[in-house]
């Protein structure tokens, strides 16, 4: 609609606005010099596409499970308990691990590719398909890269950044999270707050070893 293209017209118009008035500003409120990194760059822009995918697999899986299957609101809150488990137990159990023999960048590369291939599962659901076949399979294949994607980009993000500039790192990491959205009239889709509950375990059930702690050279032990 021209409303939608509007609103991101003007969207895109703010974004270059701010970056200008925060690239000549003596104190700007994001300083550039924190994507000088790579680790920062990747961590970023991988927060920024799973908060994409969370916005919007489980809504539309949700969908589907009710509108397509048949299935209560409850049945389909229900079925995303093995997505939600997923990533809680990986994250606390093999992602420790993992991050110790892959560092950063592989973990989250690997992660983000387990990812994809969960929504290209779910991109194949039909109207004749089941639960079994077309969408639980999607759903434990995302569960699993984003548990083992999000504890990677957290770290990354934060990884070699200076004191002073923790809570800007922590800010854009939340922020590139992003917010999650219910479409009016479909406030029967029960389920948007498990992959909340979800990242929030992964946040405080990661390790505090592999937290935000640089080297005395002040670069993280991860960024590998």
């Amino acid at each position: 609609s021209l409303g939608t293209v509007l609103a991101l017209v003007a969207a895109v118009l703010l974004a270059l606005v701010f970056v200008l008035v925060e690239r000549t500003t003596t104190a700007p409120m994001v300083p550039f010099s924190y994507f000088s990194s790579s680790t920062h760059r990747a961590a970023i822009g991988a927060m920024l596409l799973m908060g994409a995918v969370l916005a919007a697999y489980v809504y539309f899986t949700s969908l589907y499970m009710q509108r397509v299957l048949g299935e209560s609101a409850l049945l389909t809150g229900l079925s995303l308990i093995p997505s939600t488990a997923t990533v809680i137990l990986v994250s606390t159990f093999a992602t420790r691990r993992l991050l110790d023999r892959l560092g950063v960048k592989r973990l989250l590369l690997i992660g983000l590719a387990l990812m994809g291939l969960g929504q290209v599962w779910l991109s194949f659901m039909t109207s004749g398909g089941s639960y079994l076949v077309n969408v639980l399979p999607g759903l434990l294949l995302t569960a699993l890269g984003i548990a083992l994607a999000l504890p990677a980009a957290s770290i990354g993000a934060t990884t070699g950044v200076d004191r002073r500039e923790q809570g800007l790192a922590g800010g854009l990491l939340t922020t590139s999270l992003g917010g999650r959205t219910r479409p009016p009239g479909h406030d029967s889709c029960c389920p948007h707050g498990a992959d909340r509950f979800a990242c929030c375990g992964i946040w405080f059930l990661l390790p505090r070893r592999h937290r935000d702690r640089p080297d005395r050279n002040g670069v993280g032990r991860h960024a590998t």
